[in-house]
């Protein structure tokens, strides 16, 4: 689950979010 590294890592995590909802 990258979701709470997604928090820390405000950065790197939300484009890698983005690119797997796509």
């Amino acid at each position: 689950m990258k979701f709470k590294d997604s928090a820390d890592n405000h950065g790197s995590a939300s484009e890698d979010f983005s690119n797997k909802k796509e």
